[in-house]
Parts: structure tokens; sequence; C-alpha cells
């Protein structure tokens, strides 16, 4: 709600797991493999969909690497410098199992293409490249029912990073839009107190005026173009490991 999501505009908030949310008036005949529920507002339905360690997985990996959270704008600038496609690397953050269409618990994390050239803003841009992958996974479970998402508004403390918010513009292929409030369900939780109470009767319109944009990130379409090669890799992986997962015993 406080993020105005409706229409075409899906939502992305990243914290400790990242949520992709989509919300519509009209069910799909085949919900497919996506969750629903009812929204916040009457005769609207919300879709969630998600990845369940991604801030998470970075501070995983952060403490690993023997930094302080005061560290991280160093590993974001390392992140930076690192090329897109992470030289090389792949990483899934599926650290708990797979959310999203995949629904595998099985499923655990993995760097792949690891060699000495590799640093350590290697690795980190290699997590923050698998977990866009995957949030372009969760739109194509969208696509697949139906929904269409044109531009994608962030949220959670994920929204803070300059540089996952290009990596994710990249890998979706889609704008990304920065609210003024990133932390946006309180905003939605006095949006829909107002509205009870009569201080407004248009809630949408309430989230678009108490929550204008500030910055629009547009995707590169050479790094686009790189990423959906990326993404391919990295679902054939996937795939071929589907039936190893179980033998970990993890």
């Amino acid at each position: 709600m406080g993020a105005g999501a409706s229409g075409d505009r899906a939502t992305e908030s990243t914290g400790t797991a990242t949520q992709i949310s989509m919300v519509t008036e009209r069910l799909p005949e085949n919900l497919g493999r996506v969750p629903v529920g009812m929204h916040a507002l009457p005769d609207r339905y919300l879709f969630e969909l998600g990845v369940t360690t991604t801030a998470s997985a970075l501070r995983w990996l952060r403490d690993i690497f023997g930094l302080g959270p005061e560290a991280m704008p160093v590993l974001e600038a390392e992140v930076a410098a690192s090329p897109a496609g992470a030289g090389g690397l792949l990483m899934f953050p599926f650290l708990m199992g797979a959310r999203s269409t995949r629904w595998n618990p099985d499923a655990r994390g993995l760097l792949l293409g690891a060699s000495l050239g590799h640093k350590r803003g290697d690795i980190a841009r290699a997590l923050m490249e698998g977990v866009a992958f995957e949030i372009a996974t969760c739109l194509t479970g969208l696509r697949d029912i139906g929904m269409q998402p044109r531009e994608v508004v962030l949220m959670g403390g994920g929204a803070r990073s300059a540089v996952w918010n290009q990596i994710k513009a990249d890998a979706l292929g889609l704008p990304l839009v920065r609210p003024r409030h990133t932390e946006a369900a309180s905003l939605g939780a006095a949006i829909l107190a107002a509205r009870a109470v009569g201080l407004i009767d248009n809630a949408a319109a309430a989230a678009a005026e108490w929550n204008p944009s500030l910055e629009v990130i547009t995707p590169r379409p050479d790094v686009t173009a790189l990423y959906a090669e990326r993404r391919a890799l990295f679902d054939d992986v996937y795939q071929a490991l589907v039936p190893l997962f179980p033998r970990l015993g993890c």
C-alpha cells in the first residue's frame, strides 16, 4: 500500500529476505505456482513471491570476510569496481532453500567459477547478481500467469545500495523506482488508517502523493543482454543440481 503497488507496478523489498509483490483486481484462471492472498483494499488481490536469504546472505558473506557493518561502503565500492558478470563467477543465494517459483527446500548456496584471480568484490557482486537473477525468476512467474510488470518500486534496506539497485535494474531489464520512503509498510498502515477515519477518500492517490518517486534507475541495454546470458547459465546450473541437492544431507 505504501509503495503504491497497482496496475503494472510491482514492488521489490530487500531486507533479511526479498519479497516481490504485485496487485490485481482480477484473478487469472491459472495461478501457477504463485502465492496469492487478499489485499488490504477491497476487491484486490496480492501476489507475493520471494527469495529467502538476500541481504542476510550478504551480511553472512561480510562476516566471513571479517568486515563489520561500518565496512559496507567499502565492500560496495569493491562490488562497483568488479565488472558485470563478476569475472565469470556465479553465486546461488539459496542459503535456506529456494522460494520464488522453485519451491525447493533442498537447494543450497553455491559459488561457481572461482579462480585465484577473483577478489572479495567479485564474490560479493556474484551474490548480488544471483539475488537479482532470482528476482527475475519471480517476475517470470508473474508473467506466466498473465501479469505484466513494467516498473518495480524499491523498498527495504537494500534500496539504499546504489550498486545493487543498478544490478537489479540491469538484470530485470526494467526501470526501478526509489520512492521517498523505502520503509513503506508503516506508511501504508497510516494511509489505511487515514482512509478508515475519513481523512482521505482515495488510498491509491494518497500513496502517490505521500510517497513520490525520488529516483528512477534505468537498465543499461548492454548489461541487460549480458545478464540474460548469465541468468540462462544460472538456471541451467540450478536444473543440473536439482537431483544432487538432496545428497548434500544439509
